[in-house]
């Protein structure tokens, strides 16, 4: 835990997120501050007029004569209507001022909700742009967390109460201009106690607000990497009949989450106290200096009339006031973490955005990859010194122990991973945009994932609308067609979470025809025969093989019967390479 003085102020914290809000979700921002003024007006126009009020209900000409004083109402009073007209002024104040107050709050929702929802969508999209060295070490729970937490709940929070914290201090504010106006001591009075309080709760509370945010973020944090891992090893924990340690486990950090947000919770109401014993202590001051004062009762009834009116408003304001300044400096964690990552994301290389103005590049002739070299974050060596010709229309093996670079050399053949020097040379030029050089790439992968849908969208991987002839020929020469056929929905079969009801050949038959859908000019094979029995891979093979095919395929295998269909050879020890 850090220092206290090291915890940001309420104004960093302030500064930090206007700095990550564009001009829009200011232009928002404004737009609710400016309809609160609105409503703070017509709460003193409120106040006001229930202290005149209570005189007239006991002094009908002292109210004539306030009448007779608002020059801008033409409305002609006597002692017969005076109470009615003046009813029915206050219900119209109270009205608009009510009307106005839930405008505001809709306004003030929907704006929150809409800026935060511009913000996933531009961080959604940062994720999804970025560099796939982005991801080689990190953690996906991260991500989510950001997404989820950090903006959908937290940071819309402190929005929320940055705002309301503008808004109940706009209304504090007039309503005490009213009360100087009315009986400056008494007002003064209120204020210091009102000030003096606030700044007892703040000594108390507030500092310790930002570590309990914290704490209660970082007890999130490790429920959800917790969650991720345990169910995507549903089975070894299964198996090896761990259940107990994973139940454990959980129910720790279950317990040190509960703890913080029941902490956090319950702090929040004690401000609440103090500012009820400042209430009846400010009314009994009130009724002792107006009656030391000689007041008599009419005047009496009218200030206290006016006084209890903001009292109510004034007490329940600060206590709010109070309680969002201890939200917002719980939420700094997570605007300063939303900020971090927009900085991450912006300094990481982004791919373009723009799919639709892409033009494919050509490839008509070979792939060479000159004097690559690659190192992992340790600067241990991956790749040393790799130069390799794959002509077009080759069916290209690559082989090797585990970790001698065999991954990490179809991704850089692939465009997804750049090498720590070379050059990779398509049909004699150098490649400079490796986003273009992806729309000639399908890959399958060793780990390959699945959406939790049909056969058919999973095959159609990202699209809509969907091409029934790819798909056919697809399905086809994966040898999946015969597979489906004895389905009972056929190719709309949905195969549940991670393709749990299907095999282990179905699933990388399905990965297979998600490729050969995409009909690109490079397939890339990352031991995606290996769950295959030796007839069904012959006959995939056999395909590819197919000059009527006429990609280029790059397969990594370790099984002989693969490399035997293939027109070279790549042996990867040690991050060098060597051709059979």
């Amino acid at each position: 835990m850090k220092n206290k003085k090291t915890t940001p102020s309420i104004s960093s914290g302030i500064k930090t997120l206007f700095e990550i809000l564009d001009s829009s979700h200011k232009e928002k921002f404004v737009g609710i501050v400016l309809l609160a003024i609105f409503v703070a007006i017509f709460e003193v126009i409120a106040a006001i007029f229930i202290a005149n009020f209570s005189k007239i209900l006991f002094e009908p000409q002292e109210g004539i004569k306030y009448f007779e004083q608002l020059r801008f109402i033409d409305i002609r009073v006597n002692e017969e209507n005076i109470i009615l007209v003046s009813s029915i002024i206050l219900g119209i104040i109270f009205l608009i001022k009510n009307i106005l107050a839930i405008v505001e709050v809709f306004y003030h929702n929907f704006s929150i909700q809409k800026i935060c929802y511009n913000f996933k969508e531009k961080i959604f999209s940062l994720y999804l742009y970025s560099d796939y060295s982005f991801y080689l070490n990190r953690n996906s729970a991260k991500s989510i967390e950001v997404l989820h937490i950090h903006i959908e709940t937290t940071l819309a929070q402190g929005l929320i109460a940055l705002a309301n914290i503008l808004i109940e201090f706009i209304v504090l504010i007039c309503l005490l201009m009213v009360l100087i106006y009315l009986n400056p001591s008494i007002a003064l009075s209120i204020m210091f106690l009102c000030l003096f309080t606030a700044f007892i709760i703040q000594k108390i509370f507030l500092p310790r607000y930002y570590y309990w945010g914290k704490d209660l973020l970082n007890n999130y944090d490790d429920i959800q990497k917790f969650l991720i891992e345990v169910f995507n090893c549903t089975k070894e924990i299964n198996i090896f009949k761990k259940q107990i340690y994973f139940l454990n486990n959980f129910s720790n950090f279950v317990r040190k989450f509960a703890r913080s947000k029941a902490f956090i919770t319950a702090t929040n109401s004690i401000p609440r106290f103090f500012l009820e014993i400042l209430f009846v202590s400010i009314f009994i001051f009130t009724i002792f200096f107006l009656t030391k004062n000689n007041y008599n009762f009419n005047e009496l009834v009218g200030l206290l009339g006016a006084f209890l009116y903001a009292g109510f408003r004034i007490m329940p304001g600060l206590n709010r006031i109070i309680n969002q300044v201890n939200i917002f400096k719980s939420s700094i964690p997570s605007i300063e973490t939303v900020s971090e990552e927009l900085k991450s994301l912006r300094n990481n290389e982004i791919q373009s955005l723009n799919n639709a103005s892409e033009k494919k590049m050509k490839f008509n002739d070979n792939i060479k990859l000159s004097n690559i070299n690659l190192c992992y974050k340790n600067k241990k060596p991956v790749l040393k010194n790799i130069n390799i010709t794959i002509n077009k229309g080759e069916i290209i093996g690559i082989i090797g122990p585990t970790g001698s670079g065999k991954s990490s050399l179809i991704n850089i053949i692939s465009g997804i991973q750049k090498p720590e020097s070379g050059e990779i040379i398509i049909d004699g030029k150098k490649l400079t945009n490796p986003n273009l050089w992806k729309n000639n790439i399908a890959f399958v992968s060793q780990n390959i994932f699945l959406l939790d849908n049909s056969i058919k969208k999973n095959i159609a991987f990202g699209e809509n609308k969907i091409n029934e002839t790819r798909l056919s020929f697809a399905l086809q020469n994966s040898q999946l067609k015969d597979t489906i056929e004895k389905l009972d929905e056929g190719i709309d079969t949905f195969i549940g979470e991670h393709g749990k009801e299907l095999s282990g050949g179905q699933i990388q038959r399905i990965a297979i025809a998600r490729a050969l859908y995409l009909n690109r000019k490079v397939l890339i094979f990352d031991e995606a025969t290996s769950a295959l029995d030796l007839q069904t891979e012959r006959k995939i093979l056999g395909f590819l093989k197919k000059k009527t095919y006429n990609a280029t395929v790059i397969i990594v295998t370790h099984k002989p019967n693969t490399i035997r269909f293939c027109d070279k050879i790549f042996n990867i020890t040690n991050g060098i390479i060597n051709q059979r």
